[in-house]
């Protein structure tokens, strides 16, 4: 039992640093092509260089010679193919015929880099001037301060969620056991904060990337405390193993895609990691239900959940504009709505009454 605890604990601990690592990993996939572009770059700007020096310092001996010559009265047909072309005439030696070649040379080393930043640039430049259109249509209905209280409120709502199975990790640690909790919440939260995450450095809004590096490492801790204290014969191997397989896919496409393709790679798989965390409450709903009851659903929760995805849908749709954002925060603001509503049909459960002493 110990040895099938320790194992799982190490699988959890292992694959949650393949997420710190994603992003090394994908910076060390395209720092090949950058350098390779760059040493092709060197390389024909010292051939270049080389042809360039060359050809000056013998056309500079050349004119010196002739200079000389001609202050000393000395005739100048002493180099007559450097100082005279085919018809007479001075030549300045400042001609240079390798050297088109060497800048062609060039050109062609550097243009392979040259697409690839211009292809990013253009993409980059393209989302900055959708992004500013949406927010000056936001600023236009909401105002200036409507617009930022959107970009600040969203992260903060975030941070109470993501704090918030923070009781349920003293519970465990207090039983010993995790007894019947699936880690489905925790595994995912900490996924969610790589690729939110990347999803945010990549689109370069703040607003979405900041909070979800507390999403990964609060994630993170609650993964390994489950690990730690599950009970023998519960496996986390199938969640850590799709954990992994989406996680390798985020710097795959971060690495080799371009930013509109990663985007949408990250952006799709997200949004299916984002449905898996509401299975948990969907499935509370069904115990609620069955038993008519509210004791399962945590009403704190349930509020703090409304408000971060009533904020998180409402800054996707207004400010960015972006349905990866407001299209899984809409589908958690229904879910919230509907635990609520079961509030409302049942009421607050009470606490169990105590037994009697004798």
């Amino acid at each position: 039992t110990h040895t099938h605890t320790n194992c799982q604990t190490m699988a959890a601990a292992g694959v949650l640093l393949v997420g710190a690592r994603v992003c090394t990993w994908g910076a060390r996939r395209a720092l090949p092509v950058i350098g390779s572009s760059w040493s092709e770059m060197s390389a024909a700007k010292s051939n270049a260089n080389g042809h360039r020096n060359g050809h000056h310092q013998h056309h500079s001996n050349s004119r010196g010679l002739s200079w000389g010559s001609w202050k000393h009265g000395a005739g100048r047909e002493s180099d007559p193919v450097q100082d005279t072309d085919a018809g007479g005439k001075q030549n300045t030696g400042l001609t240079v015929p390798a050297l088109p070649a060497a800048l062609a040379g060039a050109c062609a080393a550097i243009a392979p880099g040259l697409s690839i930043g211009a292809t990013a640039l253009a993409e980059s430049e393209a989302a900055a001037t959708v992004a500013a259109t949406s927010t000056s249509s936001a600023t236009a209905l909401l105002g200036p301060a409507g617009v930022q209280a959107l970009q600040v409120l969203p992260p903060l709502a975030a941070q109470v969620v993501f704090l918030a199975p923070l009781q349920a990790m003293k519970d465990i640690k207090a039983q010993g056991t995790t007894g019947s909790l699936t880690p489905i919440p925790y595994v995912s939260m900490a996924v969610c904060g790589i690729m939110w995450g990347g999803y945010g450095a990549l689109s370069n809004d703040m607003t979405i990337l900041v909070p979800n590096i507390s999403a990964f490492v609060l994630g993170s801790y609650y993964t390994y405390t489950f690990a730690k204290y599950m009970p023998a014969g519960t496996s986390l191997t199938p969640h850590l193993a799709i954990s992994a397989a989406m996680l390798g896919t985020v710097g795959y496409a971060a690495a080799s895609f371009s930013t509109a393709d990663a985007l949408n790679t990250i952006g799709y798989l997200g949004c299916g990691v984002v449905v898996l965390m509401f299975s948990g409450p969907l499935a509370v709903i069904k115990t609620v239900i069955s038993e008519k009851s509210t004791a399962s659903l945590p009403f704190a929760f349930t509020i703090a959940s409304f408000a971060n995805c009533s904020l998180w849908t409402s800054y996707g749709f207004l400010i960015i504009n972006d349905p990866f954002i407001w299209a899984p925060n809409f589908l958690g603001l229904l879910s919230s709505i509907v635990q609520l509503g079961l509030f409302a049909r049942y009421g607050f459960a009470k606490p169990a009454p105590e037994t009697a002493k004798e």
